[in-house]
């Protein structure tokens, strides 16, 4: 660049020196196909010139790349024109970074040593084409590290050098490369202590957990655990266990009513849950379970309702009420039991009364169920009443029932002869009979009677009070047979055969 400044300062100094120049009358031509006006009697040059990135030239103008065929019209020495040509070679300066990353410091290309990191410095360098090539410093200064690793060691330590070592240092070093890509130097500074070792014994129960976390329920003499002693080393315990063992028993017992037991509770009903603990021959602790069956004693009452008499368990006959009689007993359990009557004697009245053809029970407010002696006892349906109209001659009896008593009466006979007359009736008619509907009843003199009609074993089957009219008609919906008419007046009555078809 300077050696191109320098030669076009020669060459306008020689062209000024030779030529009388007139830039009105000059004329400049360019030859590349444009139009050239011929100079007369002038001389021709070429003017070659290498610049850096631009260069100015005689024409004033400022060129940034190769120019060729520029030309300027110049008067020379003697008067003429001189034609002169540009022949021009543009170079260029070039820039760069120098990105840079070192350890602690760096001398750079400008001699100097640089300690923290740098994003200004430049310097100038010439180029391959010879030209100014600025480099800008782009440096990261990384540092290195020293540092002491503390260790207190136990029996024997393994250093990062990979030396073992067995006693106290505070001399060895290593360097290590830290995370910026430096030299990191580390002293060590030793301490050595001794692990120690020792044996737990232990005499235990069914079952221990030992330091180690583990359970064990037998004896063992080969289990370790480790351990930091008092200088912070390992210390290995052996352990050596002796396991004895626990008894555990169930006391099975049956007994009567109550039991005093070894753990000087008394128990009075079953139990299988009381536990006592004892000492075994080993030591340990043992086990009892109680499973109690308590078989008691029965007391019961034997509540009985008889009739007239009763001849209990005990053999003998009560013929009056009682709640003091007892007998003792050995139960399925084999305890004592006790059995007491409560005996209440009921009794029935079975006698019987017989006005005319009506029979009547004696006992009041009974259940009563009149029978027919001459059919072999047959029930006689309907005839539940304390009292009974028999309708037929024959033999009657009573089954009375009363406070869980059942007695019979003894059979009474009555005996009704043709159909009993009274003057009272004697214009007391009944018709149509036999009948197949309607039944007419005249009641001549009479002014008020009272009309019932039985079966022949003595059912009632209708009735009706106080007639008053001199002719009753009612019609009987039962089956064919022969029942017994009734009417009453006055304290007395008359029966009537009545068929029905």
């Amino acid at each position: 660049m300077f050696k191109s400044i320098s030669f076009l300062f020669c060459f306008l100094f020689l062209s000024i020196s030779a030529f009388s120049y007139n830039a009105n009358s000059a004329k400049a031509s360019i030859l590349n196909g444009t139009e050239f006006n011929y100079v007369a009697l002038g001389d021709t040059t070429t003017d070659s010139i290498t610049a850096c990135d631009s260069l100015t030239w005689i024409d004033g103008q400022t060129y940034y790349s190769d120019t060729n065929g520029i030309s300027i019209l110049l008067t020379n020495s003697i008067g003429g024109d001189s034609l002169v040509y540009l022949e021009l070679e543009v170079n260029y300066s070039s820039f760069a970074v120098d990105p840079l990353t070192s350890c602690d410091s760096l001398t750079w290309i400008d001699g100097i040593t640089y300690y923290a990191d740098n994003n200004v410095a430049t310097h100038t360098l010439t180029n391959a084409a010879g030209c100014d090539s600025v480099v800008l410093l782009d440096l990261s200064v990384n540092y290195s590290n020293t540092g002491t690793d503390i260790i207190a060691g136990c029996d024997s330590l393994l250093w990062i050098d990979g030396i073992t070592y067995y006693a106290a240092n505070s001399s060895a070093t290593f360097t290590l490369t830290n995370q910026f890509g430096c030299d990191s130097v580390v002293s060590l500074d030793l301490t050595m202590a001794a692990s120690s070792s020792s044996g737990d014994t232990i005499v235990a129960c069914d079952s221990i957990t030992w330091i180690d976390g583990n359970t064990y329920t037998s004896s063992n003499n080969t289990a370790t655990h480790v351990l930091t002693n008092a200088i912070g080393c390992d210390s290995i315990i052996y352990l050596d266990l002796t396991i004895n063992y626990s008894d555990y028993s169930i006391d099975s017992i049956s007994t009567c009513d109550s039991h005093t037991w070894i753990d000087g509770n008394t128990y009075y009903s079953n139990n299988n849950t009381a536990t006592h603990t004892y000492t075994n021959a080993a030591g340990c602790d043992s086990t009892i379970r109680l499973n109690l069956s308590i078989l008691n004693s029965i007391s019961t009452i034997d509540t009985i309702v008889a009739c007239d008499s009763f001849t209990w368990i005990d053999d003998s006959t009560y013929t009056a009420n009682t709640t003091t009689a007892l007998i003792t007993y050995t139960n399925m359990f084999g305890c004592d039991s006790i059995i007491r009557l409560n005996l209440t004697l009921n009794s029935i009245d079975d006698s019987v009364t017989v006005v005319e053809t009506a029979l009547s029970a004696q006992q009041a407010g009974a259940t009563y169920q009149w029978v027919y002696c001459d059919s072999n006892m047959a029930h006689i349906p309907g005839a539940t009443g304390q009292t009974y109209i028999a309708g037929v001659s024959g033999n009657y009896a009573v089954i009375i029932s009363d406070n869980g008593c059942i007695d019979t009466s003894k059979c009474e006979n009555v005996f009704i002869s043709a159909i009993e007359e009274n003057i009272l009736f004697t214009n007391v008619s009944l018709y149509p009979n036999p009948s197949s509907e309607m039944v007419n009843i005249t009641l001549g003199e009479l002014t008020s009677i009272n009309l019932n009609v039985y079966t022949v074993t003595g059912e009632l089957i209708y009735s009706k009070d106080e007639i008053t009219s001199t002719q009753y008609q009612f019609k009987l919906n039962e089956a064919a047979g022969i029942y017994i008419v009734e009417v009453e007046a006055q304290g007395s009555h008359k029966r009537f055969r009545l068929v029905l078809e």
